[in-house]
Parts: C-alpha cells; sequence; structure tokens
C-alpha cells in the first residue's frame, strides 16, 4: 500500500472537483492512480456527486411527470382491486346482479387465476396434474 501525503490527495481531489464532466475512473487514469483510491480520498473530503450526475447541477424531475406518474399509479391500484375482489364494486341494483357477480368472481378464481401456492398454476391445472379423470362432467346421453 502506498502512503500519499495529504497534500496531494487534496489537488488530486481539487483537480477532480475542477472537472465536472470527467469521471473519477478517467481522472484516475490520467494521473495514474488507482480509480477506488481518488473514490475513497473524494468521499473522505465530502466532495462526492450524486450518482449518475457528472455536473454539479441538482438533479430535479419534471413535476408534471411526478404528478401523473402518481395519478396512473393510483388508477392501476384501483383496477386491480376491482378486478381481483367482487368488494371493488360498492352496490348492486338487485340481489341477481350481486350473485352474479359473486360466482363470476369465484369462477375465475378458482378456474383461470394462478396461485402463487400452487406453482403458479390454477387450481383446474393443478388439480389435473394429480387427477386423470376430467373434473368436469361428460355429456349426458
Amino acid at each position: 500500500m502506498k502512503n500519499y501525503p495529504p497534500e496531494f490527495r487534496a489537488d488530486l481531489v481539487a483537480l477532480y472537483e475542477s472537472r465536472p464532466d470527467a469521471a473519477i475512473r478517467s481522472v484516475a487514469a490520467d494521473l495514474g492512480i488507482n480509480p477506488e483510491t481518488l473514490r475513497n480520498w473524494v468521499r473522505a473530503a465530502g466532495t462526492s456527486r450524486p450518482w449518475g450526475r457528472r455536473t454539479r447541477e441538482p438533479a430535479q424531475p419534471p413535476v408534471p411527470l411526478e404528478a401523473e406518474n402518481a395519478a396512473l399509479r393510483k388508477k392501476v391500484r384501483e383496477l386491480d382491486e376491482e378486478r381481483e375482489t367482487p368488494q371493488g364494486r360498492k352496490s348492486w341494483p338487485t340481489e341477481r346482479e350481486a350473485r352474479l357477480d359473486a360466482f363470476r368472481w369465484l369462477h375465475r378464481y378458482n378456474t383461470r387465476r394462478r396461485h402463487s401456492r400452487l406453482g403458479q398454476r390454477s387450481p383446474i391445472a393443478f388439480e389435473n396434474v394429480f387427477h386423470v379423470t376430467p373434473t368436469t362432467l361428460a355429456p349426458a346421453a
């Protein structure tokens, strides 16, 4: 391990800071030192740059996009809740419609929806692996 004097370290950190478009790796290669050594000196000096930025300007994402992303995430969450639970709907006009909606949800949940506990297979596909007889009735003669 080489020992560098503190003045030398400070000069190299200052050189790195004077070149905002240069990466630590390129500055270290120009000076013939290990990039990790220079990176440690920059961190110790408290002058490291944010990840992915080579300039001193603060990274500020555009506000309209953040608002749009938040609105889209909320909408996706609402659609997932409606699709996965019959409670996503607050009321039904008739008892018959409520029963039909519950039956549709149960049918999807038990036949088409993949379950993680069953190895991402639907319950019907899981049963078919263990039972050679079909799970549906044969047509009447």
